[in-house]
């Protein structure tokens, strides 16, 4: 490459790096400007502090009287939510709407550099955040907690990727007392690192769920938690505002059989916790055994070559070393490219088959969706699958489809299935990554 083209391409790289910076601040301002100036207009802050208020006001948080707040998260969050309750409205909707910003943009930013593959830093890392927006932008404008969830998730899996433990388990435990269905995610990591972090987990499960008790009387404290639970075996089951597999097959084959959903919810689950559990145990194998294998030969190769016992030694101690840096260096790629797995299905299953699932949900898989258009497009791996899929989710989030074409039933269905056809993309993914590896080894 010559020198000219050298800085040429150094100069797109800072321009698109800057672009990507000037973007993401004219959208800070823009959404700080609407949450302070129209903080109750179509955001979810005022059923956040609600619950702050009413729990200020020893009243049941999730019916508190003369007022509806919407609020169906848990104690913990309410508390967390006390600080801004107790400040003017606007400069609470200002600093709850940068926060998510702000915790989406470090979550993105550790996944892009511990975890995702493909993301090395320069103009394609620039390229992923300025992929990441459009898909996320709805969740951040209606100040929804769910760019807040994903964040945390996204933090904890780079926990995990530098043996954080604790820290991991710290993170996967907050977003459970917000919206309870990130346990799956938790779960799933527990199940491919049980001895690192099950009883960690359970035991920032029980911290995080415990801290209310500091803040209120445990009396009080205890029948919120059972206020909770009414409200999520109860009115929280409505789903006229949920869009999922049940919305597909409402959409196509009427009526759905609620007890057959449920068992299909039940078996999709566990088919993800098994391909986890497998992919798990096979990546770690070839991990493991190329390592091995390396060191194996490195060792043979110096014990040939070297005749004295001194430089023998010396020869044997420096390949150990080199094997422990072989060793961790294999570890954590092979922890970074299972994460990518199960953050994958996790999103997946949740946005077709888990709880909850509105409209603006589609968000959590937001970075997701940016980091696998961007690799759809330079590998390329099924470009013509994955970037439809991106359209449609994007356009699908913003509501205007349903708004504009009501006459259609089939629009509320487009969600589910983009991110059926994102899930399909993934295992193209690592199909496709698993032969560029066979074939590479038979040539080596």
């Amino acid at each position: 490459m010559s020198t000219m083209e050298s800085n040429w391409r150094r100069r797109s790289d800072r321009l698109v790096g800057w672009a990507a910076i000037a973007v993401w601040i004219v959208f800070l301002g823009v959404l700080g400007w609407k949450a302070a100036t129209q903080p109750n207009e179509r955001s979810t802050y005022p059923a956040f502090v609600g619950g702050a208020e009413a729990w200020l006001a020893n009243d049941n948080i999730y019916q508190p009287k003369h007022r509806v707040t919407g609020f169906r998260y848990g104690p913990a969050f309410a508390v967390s939510m006390i600080p801004l309750a107790v400040i003017p409205q606007w400069l609470g909707s200002l600093l709850w709407s940068w926060l998510n910003v702000v915790a989406l943009l470090i979550g993105a930013w550790l996944l892009a550099d511990r975890v995702l593959p493909g993301l090395e830093k320069g103009k394609w890392r620039a390229v992923f955040f300025l992929l990441l927006l459009p898909a996320a932008v709805r969740t951040l404008w209606s100040a929804q907690s769910n760019a807040l969830v994903f964040a945390l998730v996204a933090c904890a899996a780079a926990a995990v990727v530098n043996n954080r433990w604790w820290l991991a388990a710290l993170l996967l435990a907050i977003p459970v007392h917000i919206k309870v269905w990130p346990l799956a995610a938790g779960l799933l990591m527990c199940a491919c690192w049980p001895r690192q972090l099950i009883a960690r987990y359970a035991a920032c499960l029980l911290a995080v769920g415990a801290a209310p008790l500091l803040a209120a009387d445990p009396s009080y404290v205890l029948q919120q938690y059972r206020n909770w639970y009414a409200l999520l075996t109860g009115p929280a089951l409505d789903r006229h505002i949920y869009r999922d597999a049940w919305t597909i097959w409402e959409v196509f084959w009427p009526p759905v059989n609620a007890q057959v959903y449920s068992l299909l919810q039940l078996v999709s689950a566990l088919a993800v916790l098994a391909v986890c559990l497998w992919k798990a145990r096979q990546w770690r194998q070839e991990a493991f055994a190329d390592e091995h294998n390396s060191a194996s030969s490195a060792a043979r190769s110096m014990a040939i070559s070297i005749n004295s016992p001194l430089a023998q030694h010396l020869a044997n101690k420096s390949t150990a070393v080199q094997s422990d840096a072989e060793w961790q260096q294999s570890a954590t790629a092979y922890k970074a490219k299972l994460l990518t797995f199960i953050l994958s299905l996790w999103t997946a299953w949740q946005l077709t088959f888990g709880p909850g699932t509105e409209r603006a949900t589609f968000g959590l898989v937001a970075p997701l969706n940016a980091w696998a258009i961007l690799t759809a497009v330079r590998q390329p791996c099924a470009p013509l699958l994955m970037v439809p899929a991106s359209l449609l989710m994007t356009l699908a989030n913003s509501g205007e489809l349903e708004r504009r074409l009501p006459e259609y039933p089939v629009v509320k269905a487009i969600h589910p299935l983009a991110v059926l056809a994102f899930a399909v993309w993934m295992c193209a993914f690592w199909a496709a990554r698993a032969a560029r590896s066979s074939q590479s080894g038979l040539v080596d």
